[in-house]
């Protein structure tokens, strides 16, 4: 399902904390005279105590912290899942600061178990700015910041450099008929029929609901009205030519084909039978350790060539640290996650120590990529920063909404039903369930 998927996306393993000079008033300040303090911070890693991982390095955040505040006692516990978590809220035992991921913003601030960090946020040694408003937006629900932004990731368009040479192309498609055109270009067939090698793939690894709405302008919801809008022109267009894919190819060809893939080393794009695909950037390391020698690219989404206002359109996911609503201590678990999150750490520290490399929320963080990082990561930190970045909004019932998309339009691409059937199906589904959840309320 998509939404397992794009929940997965979000964990990135990308953890890094240790001291920086300026940690606030508690560098000036008596912290001998402060009341004794114990807040609780889980997380959703592994616990792992080696060198570089998310689990010893939150640790280490918390010891430097902890030199700074000796008032404050710092307990981490890791491998803690969001039902872990929403548990551990709901009976009073959880955690002062947890990670969490975005889609449960809405249901859990609903069900009163997260603090609002609006004024926390504006104070200005916070620099709110320097976050991202995409990434903003994936911690907002109703006009509230429940959450802080943290590591954030995205899919991109992977091309294989030498079979696009070979077919007479020296860049990546910029719009989507060029992806169209060039994907007939690269595809071969045996003499039998059979697919050997396929231009572009539109539903692998997974039929994104996400990533093409956002190539082509549509939303699922007009917040003003709270009507489901998806059933738009531009909605249909984003499932339209992904069915003609099918349909051109054939749906027994493309599911034969595709009932050879692999992970790891057998991911079509690593092992060289898909010329283009998009993937979030997970692949990069799995070239890295797999094909090395691979000559590929990333780009951004192809926009349609009538509207190239959308020209750098690409969507959004994100991890997120809240603070609990229960806690006794508001004001120290603030001033803590505001050193967890600060523009110095997570540019000194998070960039230099994490032993997977990754992308944070903050614009200083993505200006300033260390060399040691892939090339290609540097190059989608950019297109990451362009004002066309969205992502599906904070609503309390986005599994359900991405389940019905998921369910309908599969049934499309396969030639069970038209797009226009898929797409009104849908917005019938899902519209009682908008109503009975307004968020313009």
């Amino acid at each position: 399902m998509r939404t397992k998927k794009l929940i997965s996306l979000l964990l990135v393993p990308v953890l890094s904390l240790s001291i920086l000079a300026g940690c606030g008033k508690a560098d000036s300040e008596d912290n001998s005279k402060k009341k004794e303090v114990t807040l609780k911070l889980w997380h959703l890693y592994p616990e792992r105590d080696d060198n570089g991982t998310p689990h010893a390095i939150i640790k280490k955040a918390a010891q430097d912290y902890m030199a700074k505040n000796p008032n404050v006692k710092i307990e981490v516990i890791g491998n803690q899942s969001a039902d872990k978590i929403l548990t551990g809220l709901t009976s009073g035992q959880g955690p002062d600061i947890f990670l969490n991921l975005w889609p449960n913003i809405a249901t859990w601030s609903d069900k009163g178990s997260l603090l609002d960090l609006t004024e926390y946020t504006k104070q200005s040694d916070f620099d709110e700015n320097d976050i991202l408003k995409s990434a903003w937006d994936r911690s907002t629900y109703k006009g509230k910041r429940y959450g802080i932004p943290f590591t954030i990731s995205s899919s991109e368009l992977f091309y294989n450099k030498d079979m696009l040479k070979a077919a007479g192309y020296d860049k990546a498609p910029e719009t989507m008929e060029e992806l169209i055109e060039m994907t007939d270009k690269l595809t071969k067939k045996d003499d039998k029929g059979n697919i050997t090698q396929l231009g572009f793939m539109p539903d692998y690894p997974w039929l994104d609901n996400v990533l093409w709405p956002v190539a082509y302008g549509a939303k699922w919801i007009d917040e003003s009205s709270n009507k489901i809008t998806f059933d738009s022109k531009e909605m249909i267009a984003a499932y339209k030519w992904q069915a003609d894919l099918y349909e051109k190819y054939g749906v027994d060809q493309l599911t034969k084909f595709k009932s050879g893939f692999g992970n790891d080393a057998q991911n079509p794009f690593v092992s060289g039978k898909l010329a283009m695909c998009f993937f979030p950037e997970e692949l990069i390391q799995s070239v890295q350790k797999y094909n090395a020698n691979l000559n590929f690219g990333v780009a951004p989404i192809p926009y349609p060539k009538n509207n190239p206002e959308l020209k750098g359109s690409m969507f959004i996911t994100a991890t997120v640290w809240n603070i609990s609503s229960r806690t006794e201590h508001k004001d120290e678990a603030w001033d803590f996650l505001k050193y967890l999150t600060s523009k110095d750490v997570i540019q000194n520290t998070f960039l230099k120590e994490n032993i997977s490399g990754g992308l944070f929320a903050r614009k200083s963080a993505l200006d300033n990529i260390p060399d040691t990082y892939p090339k290609e990561l540097k190059e989608i930190a950019k297109m990451l920063q362009s004002d066309n970045v969205k992502g599906f909004p904070m609503l309390p019932y986005i599994n359900e909404y991405l389940t019905i998309v998921n369910d309908e339009m599969q049934l499309t691409l396969i030639g069970k039903q038209s797009v226009e059937e898929g797409t009104k199906k849908v917005q019938e589904k899902v519209q009682p369930i908008a109503d009975k959840n307004p968020i313009n309320k």
